[in-house]
């Protein structure tokens, strides 16, 4: 069993441990540094085997973090008098010092690729009129209208009239997108919003269609398929917060009709459960883009910066009796897996990315193409078709023209659409409250029908709840880092000659794992929980 020999840190190191792996001393240093943002940051090296090593990785960081901090100064000055078209050299060359020339795959696939269509954008379909714009004068919908002018644009071949393909034009929206992110880092942009709203511009620009798998030819989801995807999850027990996270999200998308942009935008407090005399109305005012940057999303929200697809996709629907129960249930049970205070949980997604590796990102909001993976791994679970998740808002309007025979009109309005001119025209006069009763007055039969609620999960999660409050929790994740904690505190134990390393039922689990991974540490040292 390795002890520590030595407890003190040699000069300079903030941090020493014992890696469970080499079973070797490591090391550790932490450092301040000014920040391109003008603001004093910490941050440490990576362990180290020697100090060093370690004390050569911070003053390597050191410098590093000096110079992102010149070049930033020489970047501002030269924005004052820089075009698109020299910035985007800049960017191009940059991508190219990135991009491995020895690596055959990621010549490909990976950044010799997206360098050599960067320089493709860069010779042949930067316009004129955007080149040569100063960078002091650049706005978000300059990005805009050169990605609109490449939805047009001739192919740079001799002798062809085609124009770019709707895969082209996408492909160089990322590279449009990626340029903008790196004026962002390099210092170019003087206002801190724009990085934002350009995102935001590039985001809303319709691109062409694909020639294949137009919208009309994309599979949605039955209400029997829909049943089939529901009962797979309580099959597994919705006792566990991952079941009921997915039973209550695609439950949502059906019933709701909401886009998936929208459903990942919403929080707890757009969902008023005591509105409209107890029916409860959700207010949809924000949307997430499946091409925004995580970055740049978090920055727009943290500044209350929200963005719908167009005025009329900004509305109240009531909560139908179909999932108003499951979705208060699921509110109460992510108070308890993500130990929330009332203040937090109003501020918290109502789908937040359960799927994140670390535990600290679970909270922040889910991904398009996490969704995807789970609704394609259902369906081939089940045998069903692949769907596309935007499909289930197209399955509900299905439901409730055909099965309900309910009129198109009342279904635009639930939607949040303008594509009719005669209902633009109508609804434009009307405000969200007045559009949200004019609803209630068409769908009350299917608001307030309960035959579509499911019992059973009620039951579920109050059988969960009894669980939660005897102390039975989910199996968490455990990083490696709280396991590495634990191991050197109980090897500090030992050195110090002390009879019992005493732990708290939270880590009982650990210690299980530490025992398992090393059984002679108990002839060493008692380890006690604590009553």
């Amino acid at each position: 069993m390795p002890k520590l020999k030595d407890t003190t840190k040699p000069k300079g190191i903030n941090r020493v441990h014992i890696s469970p792996k080499t079973k070797q001393k490591e090391y550790k240093c932490s450092y301040r540094y000014m920040g391109v943002d003008g603001k004093i940051h910490q941050t440490e090296t990576p362990w180290c085997a020697t100090p060093e090593e370690a004390l050569k990785a911070k003053a390597d960081g050191l410098r590093m973090k000096e110079e992102e901090l010149k070049s930033k100064a020489k970047r501002k000055e030269s924005s004052k008098k820089g075009t698109v078209r020299q910035a985007f050299e800049e960017f191009v060359k940059d991508l190219e010092r990135e991009a491995d020339t020895t690596n055959y795959q990621e010549q490909i696939t990976g950044k010799m690729s997206l360098h050599r269509d960067a320089n493709t954008l860069l010779n042949y379909y930067i316009p004129d009129e955007i080149g040569r714009i100063t960078l002091n004068k650049l706005s978000s919908s300059d990005f805009s209208r050169w990605l609109t002018l490449l939805n047009t644009q001739k192919k740079a071949i001799r002798g062809t009239d085609s124009r770019l393909s709707g895969t082209t034009v996408r492909k160089y929206r990322g590279i449009l997108l990626r340029f903008n992110n790196w004026l962002d880092q390099q210092g170019f942009y003087k206002d801190s919003e724009m990085v934002v709203l350009t995102e935001l511009k590039l985001s809303r620009v319709k691109i062409k269609k694909k020639s294949v798998g137009a919208r009309t030819d994309r599979n949605y989801p039955t209400f029997d398929e829909f049943k089939k995807i529901t009962d797979y999850y309580k099959s597994k027990n919705l006792g566990l917060f991952s079941n009921m996270y997915w039973y209550t999200f695609y439950t949502f998308l059906f019933y709701s009709g909401v886009r998936v942009s929208e459903a990942i935008a919403l929080r707890w407090e757009d969902v008023d459960f005591d509105a409209e005399n107890g029916l409860g109305v959700i207010t949809i005012q924000n949307a997430i883009d499946a091409h925004e940057n995580r970055d740049t999303v978090n920055k727009r929200v943290s500044r209350n910066i929200q963005f719908t697809k167009n005025q009329s996709s900004i509305r109240k629907i009531t909560i139908w009796a179909a999932y108003r129960q499951l979705l208060m249930d699921f509110k109460e049970d992510s108070i308890y897996e993500f130990h929330y205070t009332p203040e937090e949980i109003e501020k918290a997604y109502v789908f937040p990315n359960i799927t994140a590796r670390e535990r600290e990102n679970r909270t922040g909001y889910q991904h398009h193409n996490n969704l995807l993976r789970e609704t394609d791994r259902v369906s081939k679970a089940l045998g069903l078709p692949k769907y596309d998740n935007q499909m289930f808002r197209h399955a509900c309007a299905y439901f409730l023209i055909l099965d309900q025979k309910l009129s198109e009109e009342d279904v635009y309005r639930y939607f949040g659409h303008k594509d009719s001119e005669m209902l633009k025209n109508i609804y434009a006069k009307l405000n969200v409250d007045q559009n949200l009763k004019k609803t209630n007055q068409s769908l009350k039969g299917l608001i307030t029908n309960e035959d579509f609620a499911d019992p059973a999960v009620s039951e579920n999660h109050k059988l969960r709840l009894e669980r939660l409050k005897v102390g039975e929790t989910q199996t968490a994740h455990i990083s490696k880092n709280r396991i590495t904690r634990i191991y050197n505190q109980i090897l500090r134990a030992i050195e110090k000659n002390q009879d019992s390393y005493y732990y708290k039922d939270m880590n009982a689990e650990i210690i299980a794992i530490i025992k398992a991974e090393h059984p002679e540490i108990e002839t060493q040292i008692n380890l006690l929980k604590i009553k």
